[in-house]
Parts: structure tokens; sequence; C-alpha cells
């Protein structure tokens, strides 16, 4: 058979920490999102020499574990080399965070996709026009799906166009 070679990632975490989420990138790193009961947060973790070594970063903060904790962390990367994860929230208030990583996850930016959701499964993608979306059981155990769409605005800028004859307004005189 196969050799199988184990790496430890995290050893500092809490007896609650086995939701995770792996991929690799289009660079080949592998990158982890996992909660961590201990310090009840959500914590990203990053190697780039095939999983010998690990840099840990907090993806979210503030999860407390007596009320739920999180669950169906999902994660991945999309074509602008940015760092994407989704978890179900369940401290209180139901919610599926979205998060977003512009800098390989050393910070996070976080926002709410829905609030008081059932959402035990999340699925993760991106389509081909760079939409986020995030598939999820809502409170009434429907599937549903939440799409970031992205939204930029359109600047039009004016057409200059050569060759025109000027119009000059006025009377002609002999």
């Amino acid at each position: 058979g196969n050799t199988w070679v184990q790496s430890q990632i995290d050893t500092n975490l809490g007896d609650y920490g086995g939701l995770n989420a792996l991929f690799v990138t289009e660079e080949g790193d592998y990158i982890i999102a996992y909660y961590d009961s201990l310090l009840d947060n959500v914590k990203f973790a990053r190697s780039t020499d095939d999983g010998t070594s690990w840099e840990i970063s907090i993806l979210y903060d503030g999860i407390d574990l007596e009320k739920g904790g999180a669950t169906g962390i999902d994660l991945m990367g999309d074509t602008s080399g940015n760092y994407l994860a989704t978890f179900y929230e369940q401290s209180g208030t139901n919610t599926i965070i979205f998060a977003k990583s512009k800098d390989k996850g050393v910070t996070w930016s976080n926002e709410v996709v829905a609030s008081d959701v059932v959402a035990t499964t999340l699925d993760l993608e991106i389509d081909k026009k760079e939409n986020t979306l995030i598939l999820y059981w809502d409170v009434n155990s429907h599937m549903s799906l939440a799409k970031e769409t992205n939204t930029a605005p359109v600047i039009s800028l004016p057409v200059v166009s050569s060759g025109l004859i000027p119009l000059v307004l006025g009377t002609i005189e002999d």
C-alpha cells in the first residue's frame, strides 16, 4: 500500500474541533478552516510547503460553544487568489457567515448572508460570472441558495470621435 505522512496543524484545540474544511489552491497551497471550541472561534491555517508547517490566523471570533458553536464550514479559493469561507453560527443568532480574505488568510472580512436559518450543511461555489453561491437549508427545512452577485458599477466614458465637422452657430454674411 501507500505510505501516509501525518503532520500536526494546531495542537491547542478544545475538545470540539471536528468541523473543518480543506482546499488546495491553484498555487498548491493547502488551506484549512476549522472550529476551535477552546477559544470559541473559527481558525484558518495555510501551508505553502506540502503540509510541513502551518500559518494560523483567526477567521471569525466570538462564537459561543454553550449556545451551539459553529457547523457546516466550507472553504475555497477564487480565480483572483482570494480565499472564501462560509459557516453556520448557532450562538443564539442562527446565521450563515461569509468570510473573504484578500491577503492569503492573514485578515478576513465577514458578513451575514442569512439569519434565523437552519444550516447544518453548507456548500460554497463560484459560478462562471464570479458570483459567490452558498447552498443551505432554510428555517422551513427547504433547500435554499444565496447568491452574491458582482454588482460593480459600470462606468461609461464619453466617446471621442475624430473627423467630425464643427458646427458654428450664427449668421453668414456675404
